[in-house]
């Protein structure tokens, strides 16, 4: 194991969140935007679309502004999408809240990352592979001080953007 900077820690995602565990009747939500896996692309964590929750007849998993949709089936397609608004998602969410420890963006990079992704998948199972909170709640993440851990997704975000505007210049 390699040492960490100081300020740092090595914690556990069970120790750093849990899931918001609400679900709902669609009836009961009036025209609340419903996300389903669908609606967020793999890979990017683009926003791709929503419905109208009353289109729905199960139950759905409900996510607030600010949380943070981590889609659990077939985890290999790196769907996590931070929410700008309050709606229901489908139960194929883990829907994490914000938490004192953790900046949601960070946490957002660290759930899409290649080491992360990779142990999910590991541990997910079924033939439609899911993966429960309860078998990567011990994914140790590597934990910056806060004004580091938004440092870190400023510089992501700088980053990004710059490739994006490199591969807009190549096509």
């Amino acid at each position: 194991m390699t040492r960490l900077p100081h300020g740092w820690a090595l914690a556990r995602l069970d120790q750093l969140t849990t899931p918001r565990g609400e679900k709902a009747d669609p009836s009961t939500l009036g025209e609340l935007p419903f996300l389903g896996m669908d609606h967020i692309e793999a890979n990017t964590a683009n926003l791709l679309g929503s419905q109208p929750v009353s289109e729905l007849k199960s139950a759905v998993a409900v996510f607030k502004a600010g949380d943070l949709l981590y889609g659990r089936l077939r985890p290999y397609l790196n769907k996590v999408h931070l929410a700008g608004f309050d709606g229901a998602a489908s139960a194929e969410f883990i829907v994490f809240p914000p938490q004192p420890a953790i900046e949601q963006r960070y946490l957002q990079c660290i759930l899409r990352s290649p080491e992360y992704r990779k142990i999910a998948d590991q541990r997910s199972t079924g033939d439609r592979p899911r993966v429960k909170f309860e078998n990567v709640g011990d994914y140790e993440i590597p934990l910056p001080p806060l004004p580091e851990q938004q440092r870190i997704v400023r510089k992501l975000d700088t980053l990004s953007a710059r490739s994006r505007k490199a591969r807009a210049e190549l096509e």
